[in-house]
């Protein structure tokens, strides 16, 4: 079962009440590749792995296959929270609405079955020395005005540099950004039934369906 953390208010009487448990996400990173150790997301995975521990109960890598047509039965709904990269070294900028895009389908299909606020998309690779405020500025708005669907079908849209190695190559605030992505989706839908004896002055939990 998901990592938990529990809230419930104390009483001194023979009582069974309902409270929510609060569930870590677990993370799905996809890009084109064949295995986490080859692909350009290394050191994307292992920050999220040491630093957001508190949030998220695991992180798993899921390469996506090349063709179009092979990803439309890429099976999305036994996922819980979905960040899909792209490296500009494969296909260029191409996300979604432009000539060669590649994810027009898949993150419509996303966020069908997920929910936008649990899909992310941050397309890495780029130079150093295109990661300026004022360049990313531009960048983004272009990006957005030129390939809307990415913005209509995910809640993060992030550009950066390098994602295979620490330190990856994401901004302070844009490490902020995708921190605040996955605290959001921290779900209050697991119910426990906590028990308390009033003799004992202490109470126990029990796993409801």
């Amino acid at each position: 079962m998901a990592s938990t953390s529990v809230q419930f208010s104390r009483e001194k009487s023979d009582s069974i009440r309902i409270v929510s448990v609060k569930r870590k996400v677990k993370v799905t990173v996809c890009c084109h590749g064949f295995s986490q150790a080859n692909s350009k997301v290394s050191g994307l995975i292992n920050y999220i792995e040491q630093n957001m521990t508190d949030v998220v109960e695991n992180v798993n890598f899921e390469p996506l296959p090349y063709n179009i047509n092979e990803m439309d039965k890429f099976d999305l709904r036994r996922l819980d929270v979905l960040l899909l990269c792209h490296s500009i070294e494969n296909r260029s900028f191409s996300i979604t609405d432009v000539g060669g895009a590649l994810y027009d389908r898949f993150l419509h299909r996303a966020m069908k079955h997920l929910g936008k606020s649990k899909v992310g998309v941050i397309v890495h690779d780029f130079l150093e020395k295109d990661l300026s405020p004022d360049k990313l500025h531009f960048v983004m708005s272009n990006f957005r005005h030129t390939q809307p669907t990415t913005f209509q079908c995910a809640s993060l849209v992030l550009i950066g540099g390098q994602l295979s190695h620490e330190p990856i190559q994401l901004s302070h605030e844009q490490h902020q950004e995708l921190g605040r992505f996955l605290c959001a989706e921290m779900s209050w839908t697991e119910r426990v039934g906590v028990t308390f004896n009033r003799l004992s002055d202490c109470c126990c939990c029990i796993q409801c369906d």
